[in-house]
């Protein structure tokens, strides 16, 4: 599923939790891949899409996999359970605020 989709599907489920949707823009990614880092792991996948048929694992396994939306939603689900998200109108700790060692 496309990130833009992916977000479309949070923010209509979470619509009090900030969600983006932008992207990075194709070029900026084999220009960040020059200099090395993890971004030269993936570059070769950037603009392909790929689909896979999950189709001999359900039939090995036994049972069906989940849909793409609802493992997107329970990811997001899992994400806001354990604090990872915050709600778009959470006030922000101040580094002023911290208790001091």
């Amino acid at each position: 599923t496309p990130f833009p989709k992916v977000a479309e599907i949070v923010r209509a489920a979470y619509p009090a939790h900030k969600v983006t949707s932008r992207t990075v823009p194709d070029w900026l990614m084999h220009v960040m891949a020059y200099f090395g880092g993890p971004i030269r792991q993936i570059i070769n996948d950037i603009g392909n899409e790929k689909v896979f048929d999950g189709s001999k694992g359900e039939a090995l396994l036994g049972h069906r996999y989940i849909d793409a939306r609802t493992a997107i939603l329970d990811t997001a689900e899992s994400a806001i359970a354990l604090g990872l998200v915050k709600p778009a109108n959470a006030p922000v700790p101040s580094a002023s605020a911290a208790p001091a060692n």
